[in-house]
């Protein structure tokens, strides 16, 4: 599997949806915040756990 970080996921999602990247790290944080809203905490420190450090950052900005 491609391994990335933040600046690398946020450029893609940016590019992907023809849109500039701070409206992206938006919608990312948008999404991970729905998500997180459908695990338990204790699912959602696993899932920190597995990010890479600079992603952890971006999951828990949106606890």
């Amino acid at each position: 599997p491609h391994r990335f970080g933040r600046e690398e996921m946020i450029a893609s999602v940016a590019e992907d949806l023809q849109m500039p990247v701070d409206q992206a790290e938006l919608v990312i944080r948008a999404v991970l915040r729905a998500f997180q809203d459908q695990i338990t905490e204790g699912e959602a420190d696993k899932v920190a756990s597995n990010l890479p450090a600079d992603l952890q950052a971006l999951w828990r900005l949106t606890q």
